[in-house]
């Protein structure tokens, strides 16, 4: 047996590194220890393979009536996950998806449309596709009453009052017939709903422990604004609101943009459907909290706030001022020039009532909102934006197109 000595740098290969220690081994007549390299596959080859990136999802026009409920709530829950992290192969799925839903609208299930309809929102497309949306409400309406629950009567509400579609007549219908049953006046409803306690007289004990969340304000929103509920139970549901918001405070600084806008709007509407003014404590608390989420407002959220705010007596300095950066740089309303169709319109009616409202002569804001009356409106719409926006200042001095164009209107209609 033949002994092969080794050197002092073999021997202590270790401090020179793996390399050192390889060619000792090789040396020792080990042979080679070559590390694993890793084979790059090409695009051609993933595409043979089925790697695409939207190999996870089924292509929508291909899929069934029944089968476009789960692919919608698959896109809601994963995101752009779904779509490997590619926002173009995602805002094209859903354009497909709603398409696919549009022309099957008569073979959907209202379990199926409610899905559809709710991940349509989820994604944050709805607003473009409203034919879509109002084939999945008519979906809804057609069924027999009390199919849906009534969480899921207000989440439609919501996910419509987010797109600006809940105004339309069979929106109208639907929630008038639906709404109602969200009001948990009787034990039938088992929901752990603070509103629950609200209606039952509970304001103190257990009740009084439970936060006001989202869903809640939410939820009041949805039964002032869109039910058919008799103004008395309205009337109590509103005061048991207020009452738990200023005694727990504090629950409003847990609430997101969302459920901060909800409480706001709500308050505003208090006093237009039951004749209760909200009290000026409850007020202040929302305008401040929605001033200090300026910042993180969209243009929807912001146009409702700027609103709401206005009606309930707040000055321009309290609110106004704060949300202004976020209404002009963020609001569709204010860039009609760049809107397709009537898009954007509902933000922009919401502006000028919040100028009016607060008597702010802001001429960019009036200028870019005034830019609306140069497009074929319908009448109701064009009336009610140019007496909002003379009441902003808008006049022949500031521009005298447009109020040429409105008194051609005017003379015409």
């Amino acid at each position: 047996m033949r002994v092969r000595w080794l050197s002092w740098a073999q021997c202590h290969a270790p401090l020179f590194g793996f390399r050192a220690l390889a060619s000792a081994l090789e040396a020792r007549g080990g042979g080679p220890y070559p590390q694993p390299r890793r084979r790059v596959v090409s695009r051609g080859e993933k595409s043979q393979l089925g790697l695409s990136r939207s190999s996870r999802l089924p292509n929508p026009y291909d899929l069934e009536a029944g089968e476009l409920g789960v692919l919608a709530r698959k896109l809601a829950t994963h995101g752009l996950a779904a779509t490997a992290g590619d926002p173009t192969e995602l805002t094209r799925v859903w354009a497909a998806l709603a398409f696919q839903a549009e022309g099957l609208a008569q073979e959907l299930s209202s379990r199926d449309a409610y899905a559809v309809l709710r991940g349509l929102s989820a994604g944050g497309v709805l607003p473009q596709h409203t034919g879509a949306s109002k084939a999945l409400l008519a979906v809804l309406h057609s069924a027999p009453e009390g199919q849906l629950r009534p969480r899921k009567v207000v989440n439609v509400w919501v996910a419509l009052d987010r797109a600006d579609a809940a105004e339309g007549e069979v929106a109208k219908a639907f929630f008038h017939r639906e709404l109602r049953r969200a009001l948990p006046h009787s034990a039938r409803f088992k929901e752990d709903s603070i509103v629950e306690r609200i209606l039952q007289g509970d304001l103190h004990g257990h009740a009084a422990s439970k936060q006001m969340t989202d869903r809640d304000w939410q939820r009041i929103l949805a039964l002032l604004l869109a039910s058919s509920c008799c103004t008395e139970d309205l009337a109590r549901l509103w005061q048991g609101a207020e009452s738990l918001a200023l005694a727990e405070p504090v629950a409003l600084r847990s609430l997101s943009t969302d459920g901060l806008s909800a409480a706001l709007r709500a308050a505003a509407a208090a006093s237009r459907v039951t004749g209760i003014e909200a009290s000026q404590a409850l007020s202040m608390l929302l305008c401040k909290r929605i001033a200090m989420q300026a910042p993180w407002l969209d243009g929807w959220t912001a146009s409702h706030a700027a609103k709401a705010a206005a009606s309930l007596g707040a000055q321009p300095g309290q609110v106004y001022d704060h949300l202004r950066a976020t209404l002009v740089d963020r609001c569709a309303g204010l860039s009609p020039n760049g809107a397709s169709g009537l898009a954007g319109l509902a933000e922009a009616r919401r502006v000028a009532a919040a100028l009016a409202s607060f008597d702010v002569h802001d001429a960019e804001v009036r200028q870019r909102l005034s830019a609306w009356l140069l497009r074929p409106l319908p009448v109701q719409e064009f009336a009610g934006l140019a007496l909002d926006l003379s009441a902003a200042g808008l006049s022949d001095q500031v521009s005298a197109k447009v109020a040429q164009h409105i008194r051609a209107r005017a003379r015409s209609s």
